[in-house]
């Protein structure tokens, strides 16, 4: 009878498989990186709401501090940051649960694009908002570059909740097929 070990790094814990007892460490493999998964989401709502939070605060005060009073681009990242990371993550968390959104071969791909589209998008906002804020004068060029991709990042968000629908309506149907 053939045993052999080794150790998984994600789930932090020995395997041991033989023949007879494959099936048990299975199951309990197939448990634990559900769980780890959901705390991968819930890990991520709160880095973006934290995020959100250091967003609004800078806001407030390097407006503040700059003597700036007008309308820029920087009161919108505190809650674009919120409601598409935080909130949007902590639906997905009560989706996983009820629908075990992670067994769908696309989470990953959804996974990684969401969160690169919205980075993006994060990011370009806050250069556009510092330029408004410091005043600087920059040329076409570097604004239609900033332009450009602020709608890049929108493009991937985008192409992430079609992937996002496809995944949840799959699982919605084979949650109603059990």
């Amino acid at each position: 009878m053939l045993i052999f070990a080794f150790y998984s790094i994600e789930a932090k814990w020995w395997y041991v498989y033989n023949r007879t007892f494959v099936t048990c460490w299975k199951l309990k493999y197939i448990y634990e990186r559900g769980v780890y998964k959901m705390k991968r989401i819930a890990k991520l709502s709160f880095f973006y709401s934290m995020l959100g939070l250091f967003l609004g605060a800078f806001y407030r005060e390097f407006t503040k501090i700059n003597g700036f009073t007008g309308k820029t681009v920087l009161s919108g990242l505190h809650p674009h940051v919120l409601v598409l990371g935080a909130f949007f993550f902590l639906i997905v968390l009560l989706l996983e649960k009820l629908f075990e959104l992670t067994k769908n071969k696309n989470f990953n791909k959804f996974f990684i694009t969401y969160n690169i589209g919205l980075l993006l998008t994060v990011i370009m906002m806050a250069i556009r908002g510092c330029i408004e804020v410091l005043n600087i004068g920059i040329s076409n060029t570097i604004d239609s570059s900033i332009s450009g991709m602020a709608g890049l990042g929108h493009i991937i968000i985008t192409i992430a909740y079609i992937l996002f629908f496809l995944i949840l309506h799959n699982r919605v149907n084979y949650a109603d097929k059990k």
